[in-house]
């Protein structure tokens, strides 16, 4: 299983994914990814080293956490 330097282990299709957005979004394609799962997966970890990635690429990154107490509340990211 292969370990990243921001602590990713096994995250490989996942970095995939998120490094074709981010060569489009480098070609003038925007796009959004969401990350969605159970608590403790690596939601986190994997937002930082998309942060990491996009900032090496001068690629603007925006990120928004959700949070139960705020649902149904507009823009309650």
């Amino acid at each position: 299983m292969a370990v990243f330097p921001a602590g990713l282990v096994g995250r490989e299709h996942e970095r995939a994914v998120i490094g074709r957005s981010l060569d489009l979004a480098a070609e003038g394609t925007g796009s959004v990814i969401v990350l969605e799962a159970a608590p403790g997966m690596g939601k986190t970890a994997l937002s930082e080293w998309c942060r990491t990635e996009a900032e090496s690429r001068a690629i603007a990154f925006q990120a928004a956490q959700a949070d139960p107490l705020l649902e149904g509340t507009p823009f309650g990211v």
